[in-house]
């Protein structure tokens, strides 16, 4: 299953499906975290722990959305951290991710290990698991 947060569905309004010809029903569920209502083949979860809740949910990719990362950081539901950059600085931009509760830099150490990097071109993906 993929979610974005309500924010990234509204503006973006991602399709989250698989396009290659005779693959299409390999599509993941798709799930929106928020209140309101959400389009035909999506499912609304109010909270992260809501997940737990879902049949047929073994991984989840939380795709999009600063708020819905952090949310999922916040409530330590999070086993494994992907993280693309770019070479560039664009100046004043949208956060990639809001607070999650962490009060200082000691509570944030120890929690994460890089375990792999790649570079993609000239981007980079940086991938960190659960400590």
């Amino acid at each position: 299953m993929i979610l974005v947060g309500r924010g990234t569905l509204e503006a973006d309004k991602p399709e989250l499906d698989v396009r290659l010809a005779g693959l299409e029903a390999r599509s993941p569920g798709r799930a929106v975290l928020g209140h309101g209502g959400v389009p035909s083949g999506w499912t609304a979860i109010r909270s992260p722990d809501d997940i737990a809740r879902l049949r047929h949910v073994d991984h989840l990719l939380v795709e999009g959305g600063a708020g819905a990362a952090a949310a999922f950081l916040a409530a330590d539901l999070v086993d494994r951290l992907l993280i693309y950059t770019a070479p560039i600085v664009v100046g004043a931009g949208r956060a990639a991710i809001g607070d999650i509760g962490l009060a200082d830099l000691a509570a944030a150490h120890g929690r994460w290990q890089l375990v792999d990097e790649r570079a993609l071109g000239i981007d980079r993906l940086s991938i960190y698991e659960r400590l």
